[in-house]
């Protein structure tokens, strides 16, 4: 089992807590890299009507910004779309020396809304046969490995600074 991945995404986990707490959410849209693709939280993404094509949201600029200081290059621009539930979700890929990040980041309405959330996007790895990491699973957080794919994944519930309610999905792989 390799265990580089697992540390890359411990470490980024608390680089994107970091963030939330700061008042930060945002992620980007990954197009075709060596990157694996990423697993919406809840639903699929819509076109988002408060985000006209070709602006972009203040959030992800400024997550885009904090993240370049952190050694972080973006390979795609961080995007916020409208999920079906009508939750804002920013999602992104970006990369450092050694791993691809694909990073989802749902803002949730409330306290249920990110435990059902988080709940669910688990099952879904699960299913896609991602195991849990040396036992890295609670209500907020789980990380885990899938051994065929060599790829690491966390699910992690945060509450922002300004108490926003957000559910992350993050993919580290080579």
């Amino acid at each position: 089992m390799q265990l580089k991945p697992i540390t890359a995404i411990i470490v980024l986990s608390l680089v994107v807590a970091s963030l939330l707490v700061a008042g930060c959410t945002t992620s980007n849209t990954p197009t075709a890299t060596p990157a694996p693709s990423i697993v919406m939280p809840s639903s699929t993404p819509k076109a988002s009507a408060s985000q006209p094509a070709g602006e972009r949201d203040d959030k992800a600029i400024k997550l885009e910004e904090i993240l370049s200081k952190q050694g972080k290059t973006v390979v795609t621009p961080f995007t916020k779309s409208v999920n079906k539930n009508g939750n804002d979700v920013y999602t992104g890929t970006f990369k450092d020396s050694k791993y691809y990040y694909n990073v989802t980041i749902e803002v949730c309405k409330s306290s249920g809304d990110s435990a059902s959330i988080y709940s669910k996007q688990v099952v879904q790895l699960k299913g896609k046969g991602f195991s849990t990491y040396n036992g890295q699973e609670s209500n907020e957080q789980w990380i885990g490995y899938n051994a065929n794919s060599k790829q690491s994944v966390e699910v992690k519930r945060f509450t922002g600074s300004d108490n926003t309610l957000y559910v992350s999905t993050m993919f580290a792989k080579k």
